[in-house]
């Protein structure tokens, strides 16, 4: 799904492809990390309970993202 929205993201935010490239190399890095954690906590927990945590997680953040206005810029230190 992320890769479909790549190009939109970068016209919304006028980024350039390196920094395309930047943005999607953390999603999958952060998506992998989480994968290793949520699925260890799965295993010691109840499932039921870690997706509904794991859930309202994604909720807050994508609620959160959701302010993230269109004038916020990358400066490369």
């Amino acid at each position: 799904m992320y890769p479909g929205v790549l190009k939109d993201i970068q016209e919304f935010y006028s980024i350039n492809g390196s920094q395309a490239g930047l943005l999607s190399s953390s999603f999958i890095v952060s998506y992998m990390v989480f994968s290793l954690v949520f699925g260890y906590i799965g295993d010691r927990f109840d499932r039921k309970w870690t997706m509904i945590f794991g859930l309202v997680l994604w909720m807050i953040i994508g609620f959160a993202s959701s302010f993230v206005g269109s004038q916020v810029s990358y400066q490369p230190c």
